[in-house]
This record gives structure tokens, C-alpha cells and sequence, in this order.
């Protein structure tokens, strides 16, 4: 009766050993996932707000010149 309760107890331990590596494996891959997700959205801002910055610029330059000219934008 024991040997068998010492088999069953060695088998539950290798189970959850088993469900412990497949937890932190998942785990382990959904924190790489989001950390790429988190450079891309990171880029993303970075290409925005150079695009909105040399918008601005550009029609800093047309204003500047119209102003200097004297003209209608």
C-alpha cells in the first residue's frame, strides 16, 4: 500500500512538474510577444511624430515665405 501511495505521489510531482514548465514556457513566450509588440508600437510613435514634425516644418517654411513676400498663402 505504501510502494503504491509513493508511486502515485512520484507521478502527481512529475505532472505538476510537467504543468510548471509548460506554464513558465508560456509565459516566457507571451513576455517576448509583448515586448516585441511594445518596440513596434515604439517605432510607430517614433515615425508619427517625425512626420508630424516635418509637416509642421513645411508649413512653417510656406508661412515664413509668405509672410516675407507679403503674399496670400
Amino acid at each position: 500500500m505504501k510502494e503504491s501511495i509513493k508511486t502515485e505521489k512520484s507521478i502527481l510531482r512529475f505532472r505538476l512538474v510537467q504543468i510548471r514548465n509548460w506554464a513558465l514556457m508560456n509565459l516566457k513566450q507571451n513576455r517576448q510577444m509583448a515586448i516585441d509588440l511594445y518596440k513596434k508600437l515604439d517605432d510607430w510613435i517614433f515615425v508619427a511624430q517625425k512626420a508630424e514634425m516635418d509637416s509642421i516644418e513645411e508649413m512653417s517654411m510656406i508661412v515664413k515665405d509668405a509672410v516675407e513676400c507679403e503674399t496670400k498663402i
